[in-house]
């Protein structure tokens, strides 16, 4: 385990291709070679969580396929009204963490294309330090994004 968390959005991050598979019936995701390697490198960095609202058969069948040797959910459904619909459900799971002894984290990585205000204003209030990396959504996740998630976890 690390003493980072990492919440990693899907959508507007890792963009990923769906194709449904008649065989699980279910979405499938893939996100191709090159963010498959950005992943591989925030988690020798941090514990993943994702932080979406894919089915999870769907969230954790693409963490087996590209090599993620732990990974959670962070419940992000149903979603909440506020300006980052995500911020609701992610406070919610991280209070139950921390309350049930499984959050041996000391500092918290956000990920996602859709956070606001509300949720700067959640990071700058919270005990523990958090980044917020906000990637352009027809971009995605980039190296730069990697770099900085990196030296944030290493302080």
């Amino acid at each position: 385990m690390h003493t980072t968390l990492l919440l990693l959005d899907v959508d507007g991050v890792l963009n990923p291709d769906e194709t449904f598979s008649a065989e699980d019936q279910r979405v499938r995701l893939d996100i191709g070679a090159a963010r498959t390697e950005l992943v591989r490198e925030l988690a020798g960095y941090a514990d993943i969580a994702w932080a979406s609202t894919w089915a999870v058969a769907s969230l954790l069948d693409l963490g087996r396929r590209i090599g993620l040797a732990e990974q959670t959910l962070a419940s992000c459904t149903p979603p909440g009204d506020g300006a980052t619909p995500k911020l609701l459900p992610i406070t919610r799971w991280l209070t139950r963490q921390r309350r049930s002894g499984d959050a041996p984290w000391s500092r918290v990585i956000w990920i996602d294309d859709s956070l606001r205000v509300d949720a700067r204003d959640w990071a700058a209030g919270y005990d523990q330090p958090v980044l917020l990396l906000v990637p352009d959504p027809p971009i995605g996740l980039t190296a730069d994004h990697v770099r900085t998630a990196v030296e944030f976890s290493r302080a």
